[in-house]
């Protein structure tokens, strides 16, 4: 560790930038699954059972995860400019 105290505000921006863009591939994720289920011949019960969990539990989770994501990207965001002010 350097010493230094506090943060470096492009560094946290980047890691904002960063968890916008992984938000936004799990939102991918969801929808390139979702469809992929949708084309599948798969039926019975199963598929129903399958089917309930994914968009009952798993795309709910993702799309949780991908929104606490944009959420901290947003924090990280407002800390960084925080800092920079704080530091002029």
């Amino acid at each position: 560790m350097s010493g230094q105290l506090g943060m470096i505000p492009e560094e946290v921006d980047e890691l904002a930038t960063q968890l916008d863009t992984k938000a936004g591939d799990l939102d991918t994720v969801l929808t390139t699954l979702t469809t992929k289920l949708q084309g599948t011949t798969w039926t019975g019960t199963d598929y129903n059972r399958f089917e309930e969990q994914w968009t009952g539990t798993i795309a709910q989770n993702l799309r949780n995860a991908a929104e606490q994501m944009r959420t901290a990207a947003t924090a990280a965001r407002e800390d960084a400019e925080n800092q920079r002010i704080a530091s002029s």
